[in-house]
C-alpha cells in the first residue's frame, strides 16, 4: 500500500493511535506532506478529520513551523465544528502553533472564545491551553483576554482548567515586572 494521508487514514490495518502516529511521523520525516492533511481536514468525516488535526497537533508539538499559516487558518475555521475532539485536537494544535502566525491572533481568539464554555471537559482544557499560550505571547492586542481569563477561572468547575488560566496568567505577570 502507498504511504498517503487517505491511505492511512483509511486502512483497516491499523488501529486509530497507529494510524495518528504514522500520520506524525510522516509528516515529521517529510514522507507525507501537509497539503495532504490539509485536503483530508476539507474533506473527510469527522472520524478520520480528528485523527488528521491529532497527527498534525503531535507534530507540531516537536516542530511547531511544519504547520504553515493556510494551515492554522484551517484549523482555526475547523473549530467550529460540532464534533468535540475536532474541537479540541484544532484547539491544541492552534495553541502550540499561533505565536508563529501573529497575524491570524484575532481570529483563533474570536474562534476559541466562542468555545469557552463548551460542555465538554477536554474542549474547555485545549481551548484554556490555546488562550493560555495566546496570553503568554504578551502582545498588547491579548491583553483584552487577561480579565476574561480571569473571569473564567471563577466561572469553571475543574481544578485542572483553572490551573491552566492560573499558569499563563502568572506568566504574563512575571513577564510584565
Amino acid at each position: 500500500m502507498m504511504k498517503t494521508v487517505h491511505g492511512i487514514l483509511y486502512s483497516k490495518e491499523y488501529k486509530a493511535k497507529e494510524k495518528t502516529q504514522l500520520l506524525c511521523e510522516g509528516l515529521l520525516s517529510n514522507v507525507l506532506q501537509l497539503h495532504e492533511f490539509i485536503e483530508e481536514i476539507q474533506t473527510a468525516k469527522d472520524s478520520p478529520k480528528a485523527t488528521c488535526i491529532e497527527a498534525l497537533a503531535h507534530a507540531s508539538e516537536q516542530k511547531p513551523n511544519i504547520l504553515t499559516e493556510e494551515a492554522l487558518i484551517l484549523l482555526i475555521q475547523t473549530l467550529s465544528s460540532k464534533a468535540p475532539r475536532i474541537k479540541w485536537e484544532c484547539a491544541k494544535t492552534i495553541g502550540l502553533t499561533i505565536s508563529l502566525y501573529p497575524d491570524q491572533l484575532e481570529s483563533a481568539i474570536d474562534q476559541l472564545v466562542m468555545n469557552i464554555n463548551h460542555e465538554g471537559t477536554v474542549v474547555r482544557w485545549s481551548i484554556a491551553f490555546a488562550l493560555g499560550e495566546i496570553v503568554k505571547m504578551n502582545q498588547p492586542r491579548t491583553q483584552h483576554l487577561v480579565s476574561l481569563i480571569e473571569q473564567q477561572i471563577e466561572k469553571e468547575e475543574k481544578k485542572s482548567i483553572q490551573k491552566i488560566y492560573h499558569k499563563a496568567l502568572t506568566e504574563v505577570t512575571v513577564k510584565n515586572k
